[in-house]
């Protein structure tokens, strides 16, 4: 993911946009097991299971997307503006 990052960040703020997407993931680390355990005890194993579920089926269709080829109309992402 870095790479994407990294190729369409402008090189003057490189550095700021891989802090604030290793901001994101720390955060997401930290609070996603505990949002997990909040819904667990709140509303039980169905809700559980079925949040699990779309997300599971959200960070599917995110590698399906990303297996694509390029559409022929897209500019390419060498980190030249177009």
């Amino acid at each position: 993911m870095s790479s994407l990052l990294n190729d369409l960040a402008p090189p003057e703020l490189r550095g700021r946009y891989n802090a604030i997407d290793a901001l994101i993931v720390s955060t997401g680390n930290i609070v996603g097991p505990l949002l997990v355990v909040a819904v667990y005890t709140r509303r039980g194993t169905g809700t559980t299971l079925l949040l699990l579920v779309l997300a599971g089926g959200c960070a599917a269709a995110g590698l399906i997307s990303r297996a694509l080829p390029p559409r022929p109309d897209a500019p390419a992402l060498s980190g030249e503006r177009v």
